[in-house]
């Protein structure tokens, strides 16, 4: 009999509001039913470990430092893409496909092009 394989899923995240968390949760319990480890990796995320609806989730929090200054807020948004896109290199052999949420379109380093919106 053909098994179907569960796939391990990945979400990047570059950070989670207070008002994208729901999102955030809707988009995990639909994952959460064709995959066998779901992991997130979020940057500026504040409770999200902690809420008891992400219990059976692996969460990656990626530290990111606000700032007023502009070349600070430049260099700081490199950094998380940076780390962000450490943690999904270090993950590549448990996750096999990776879902960019709110927002993880417009990071540039982890790659991808963007799509004309006009």
């Amino acid at each position: 009999m053909n098994e179907m394989r569960t796939l391990n899923i990945g979400i990047v995240t570059p950070w989670v509001s207070h008002v994208s968390i729901n999102f955030l949760l809707n988009l995990k319990e639909i994952i959460s039913s064709i995959s066998n480890r779901l992991h997130i990796v979020a940057g500026h995320s504040k409770n999200l470990s902690s809420r008891k609806d992400f219990e059976c989730t692996y969460i990656h929090k990626i530290v990111h430092k606000r700032s007023n200054n502009s070349v600070s807020r430049i260099i700081n948004y490199i950094l998380l893409e940076m780390k962000i896109s450490c943690k999904i290199l270090r993950l590549k052999n448990e996750v096999d496909v990776w879902i960019f949420f709110k927002g993880g379109e417009s990071l540039l380093i982890p790659g991808r092009e963007k799509e004309n919106t006009n």
